[in-house]
């Protein structure tokens, strides 16, 4: 705009609002509207945060066993007698191996029974399960884990509605004198 119509434009505007322009005075933030502003940030970072964990977190797959489930014990008679596990649960077990306390249940889905043999320090893990819980194992195939001088090994055996687990954490389950005949021994196997 040029001067001649500029001053021209100012004759026009009302000395009321050229006062107030005067005597405005900016308002200055308080210490706490900042405050408010800082603290409203973090929090909405926060809940953002809870909003995407919170459901990865409820959706990872859960183990076989877990500390949360309820466990039952029982006997090594009363686990090849317990439906549905029993059929699957062996009736001979390995040589030098003995159950090394109670066969557990958790949450009436997982039986696992551990056992052990104190000549060569090997422990042998039998889990019981259903499908569900081992989507997409590769069965029937022993799995092995390097460990220095020993070889743990591990193997799933598809069993039709479940699945059995077997581990050991020092030998080749190959190897172990009496592994064969002990899968063979659940009733699953010999009918």
């Amino acid at each position: 705009m040029k001067i001649p119509r500029l001053a021209l434009a100012m004759g026009y505007i009302d000395n009321d609002l050229i006062v107030a322009a005067e005597e405005y005075k900016p308002r200055r933030k308080k210490w706490y509207d900042r405050l408010w502003l800082k603290h409203g940030a973090i929090a909405a970072c926060i809940c953002i945060i809870a909003l995407v964990a919170i459901p990865l977190l409820l959706n990872q797959n859960t183990p076989p066993v877990n500390d949360v489930e309820t466990k039952n014990e029982l006997t090594f008679e009363e686990a090849q007698n317990r439906e549905p596990f029993g059929m699957y649960f062996p009736s001979v077990i390995a040589d030098g191996y003995q159950l090394e306390d109670k066969v557990h249940i958790y949450d009436e889905t997982v039986m696992e029974a551990v056992f052990v043999n104190s000549i060569n320090n090997d422990i042998l893990v039998l889990r019981i399960a259903p499908q569900s819980r081992y989507d997409g194992v590769e069965t029937g195939k022993v799995f092995y884990k390097d460990k220095g001088d020993n070889k743990s090994s591990y193997i799933y055996v598809d069993c039709g509605d479940y699945i059995v687990y077997y581990s050991s954490n020092q030998y080749d389950l190959n190897e172990i004198d009496g592994f064969k005949e002990m899968v063979e021994s659940a009733s699953f196997f010999r009918n």
